[in-house]
């Protein structure tokens, strides 16, 4: 099955273009445009080289995780570079996402706008991240929108992908933010003097 799905690429020398009816237009798209949609489907396989090349993965980390009753998995590795840098490990999920969200988003929205004078202008990559940007974090000024059925499921996906990775930030932000064993006590310590003093 991957590698049927990684065999699809746009076929050069084939001008097929597929009509639909979305709402009050037409979209028109050509199948390099749809290969195009499908191969950002690949961005998985930075998952898979990421197992590959990390010291969590290595024989060593391997040998560890079976005495201890579990597996080097490509879940153990994303949670254990997660631990150790949360902040950059969400940062890159979040650039990433809005790039391929916003490549979709451009392929199906882009054709359409153009053709049936709606007003939004998706020649610029830009808007359409801005668009993806808007939607993950749940602000949507309304400014861009997606009219075509295809960009609207998209824009969902990436809406929901998006609370997850704003919920991960907040959990972080919470778990960085907490006292370690000495810092708790030299709080409170310092909570009471600061009272006594009041007093």
């Amino acid at each position: 099955m991957e590698l049927l799905f990684n065999a699809i690429h746009c076929p050069p020398g084939f001008d097929v273009e597929f009509h639909f009816d979305q709402l009050d237009g037409t979209l028109i798209l050509s199948l390099d445009s749809l290969c195009a949609c499908i191969m950002l489907l690949r961005v998985y396989i930075i998952v898979r080289v990421i197992k590959h090349y990390t010291k969590w993965s290595n024989m060593h980390a391997e040998e560890v995780c079976e005495r201890f009753g579990t597996e080097s998995s490509t879940i153990f590795v994303l949670k254990a570079i997660f631990k150790e840098k949360p902040y950059v490990t969400l940062s890159i999920c979040m650039a990433i996402s809005i790039a391929i969200f916003g490549m979709a988003t451009r392929t199906f929205e882009r054709p359409y706008n153009k053709d049936n004078g709606e007003g939004q202008n998706y020649d610029y990559i830009w808007n359409a991240m801005w668009l993806i940007v808007l939607t993950m974090t749940t602000v949507g000024y309304g400014d861009f929108f997606p009219a075509t059925h295809m960009g609207r499921f998209v824009v969902v996906i990436a809406c929901f992908w998006g609370v997850f990775l704003v919920s991960m930030m907040v959990v972080t932000l919470t778990d960085s933010s907490e006292f370690t064993k000495g810092e708790r006590r030299a709080y409170e310590i310092l909570s009471r003097l600061k009272a006594k003093q009041e007093a």
